[in-house]
């Protein structure tokens, strides 16, 4: 490598480090970082699951799709009640 391909790796180099950081600085100036998500509350999300599995060991449900919905509306009423 001579002199003129070093110069061009770092020209290219900062070139890319200065559009990154423009980039970034557009990105949350509009607010795109800004999340209207509700946060994830995995402890509550835990604890419904601990519900859902103590709600199993007292049915027994033969049919797959009964269990599937019966788990799924006992984690739903766990969720709204929490």
């Amino acid at each position: 490598m001579n002199t003129k391909d070093i110069l061009l790796v770092g020209a290219g180099l900062v070139v890319g480090y200065l559009l990154t950081i423009y980039l970034l600085k557009k990105t949350i100036d509009k607010g795109a970082m800004d999340s209207t998500e509700p946060m994830v509350n995995q402890a509550k999300i835990d604890k419904c699951n601990a519900e859902v599995d103590l709600k199993l060991q007292t049915v027994k449900i033969a049919n797959p799709e009964a269990l599937e919905a019966f788990k799924k509306q006992v984690f739903e009423d766990c969720m709204a009640r929490s």
